[in-house]
């Protein structure tokens, strides 16, 4: 099948509403794909300036922040997390019904290699029960006075505990959502004030924030469940992101705030992949893109991972992305060193260096991350790469 024919196909089976495909080779336009819908129910077509809520595709954003703040003598990637946020000082680890003051505070490089020991919310631990309990109450507050902030979410998260003692395991967290916290005590800025002056405008990044204007929401493309075999609109609160994006939260979360165009990621993408340059202007430095774009974790983590996470088996995972470090485990034809991440309704970013070349898809697709769909357009692009 062509790629062409398995969006379409993707479409019909009812795999996914619509979707679009950007591939970017020797910095020029190598494909570019839509199909179907962005609201099924107005026949609004997903298109190129279609908006999409990136979820956890937002965590390389927030990921290359933090290395901007490094690269500027500001963040210690070895210092302990309460240096910057003290309301982590001591903070509690819990087994079963059990809990132990941690044998040491998480370091910044633990956090963003989700190495510190939070967790995303789980009826099995007590962290995880807490955390839940943190994000809904949040969620029930949006619209208010009383909305919780970036800071109020760390906070919460710093009460909730760990799961496991800071670098003994690995576990997929919330830990991007306590960097924005970090870098809010850093800066002095709202997280997304810094994103914006640092990333957005320098990036030309002009459909990508923590809200969608009023002026574009007819943009903002709707989220489907299937549902007897029928789509169904989606509407959640998720992660205490609201679904209608239609004003600034007060909590703007480093792990899945941001909503965005595919156009847009792909000047972030070619950024890096360029060696921290856009257009002429440098945003990162070519040594802080290499540390950051070759993440590692300790022998350790990386069996907990595969052991616990079947499906990134080949990967490994730090500084909010993952990076290919065997192909042949992988579960879709990969390139070594390719890295990116993807998003809970099915956004999906990779750069691969050593073919100089960029793979985005956007989808709005409950539960999708990389799904069936993104995994057989990637395997039909790995020839044409």
């Amino acid at each position: 099948m062509t790629i062409k024919e398995i969006m379409k196909d993707a479409v019909d089976s009812k795999a996914v509403a619509g979707l679009n495909l950007l591939v970017i080779k020797d910095s020029k336009e190598l494909i570019y794909e839509e199909t179907g819908f962005a609201n099924i129910e107005n026949n609004k077509p997903y298109t190129r300036d279609t908006i999409a809520r990136l979820y956890s595709m937002t965590k390389p954003i927030t990921g290359a922040a933090c290395m901007l703040l490094v690269e500027r003598g500001m963040l210690d990637l070895n210092a302990s997390l309460d240096r910057y946020l003290p309301f982590f000082k001591d903070v509690k680890v819990y087994n079963g019904d059990f809990s132990h003051t941690a044998k040491r505070n998480p370091l910044i490089r633990e956090v963003m290699a989700m190495t510190a020991g939070f967790t995303y919310g789980d009826s099995l631990t007590e962290p995880g029960r807490r955390t839940d309990k943190l994000l809904l109450d949040a969620a029930d507050k949006l619209g208010t006075s009383e909305e919780v902030s970036t800071m109020d979410i760390a906070k919460g998260l710093a009460e909730a505990g760990l799961i496991y003692d800071p670098g003994t395991k690995w576990a997929y967290s919330t830990a991007a959502d306590v960097m924005g916290a970090v870098i809010e005590a850093v800066t002095g800025m709202r997280f997304g004030d810094f994103l914006k002056k640092e990333f957005f405008e320098p990036l030309e990044m002009n459909d990508t924030d923590f809200y969608v204007p009023e002026n574009k929401r007819s943009r903002l493309a709707d989220a489907y469940d299937v549902v007897n075999g029928e789509f169904s609109l989606y509407h959640t609160n998720n992660l205490d992101i609201k679904y209608e994006m239609d004003k600034r939260p007060a909590y703007e979360a480093g792990g899945a705030g941001l909503a965005s165009t595919i156009d847009d990621y792909s000047h972030f993408a070619s950024m890096l992949l360029q060696n921290g340059s856009y257009n002429g202007k440098q945003i990162l430095k070519p040594s802080t893109v290499e540390f950051f774009t070759k993440p590692n974790l300790l022998s350790w983590q990386q069996e907990y991972m595969w052991a616990n996470y079947p499906f990134w088996s080949g990967l490994t995972y730090a500084n909010f992305m993952r990076r290919v470090v065997d192909p042949s485990l992988c579960g879709h034809l990969s390139f070594m060193d390719e890295y990116g991440w993807d998003g809970w309704l099915g956004c999906y970013f990779s750069n691969i260096p050593s073919k100089n070349a960029t793979i985005l898809l956007t989808m709005q697709r409950r539960d999708a991350g990389t799904c069936e769909t993104t995994r057989r357009i990637r395997n039909v692009l790995a020839d044409l790469l």
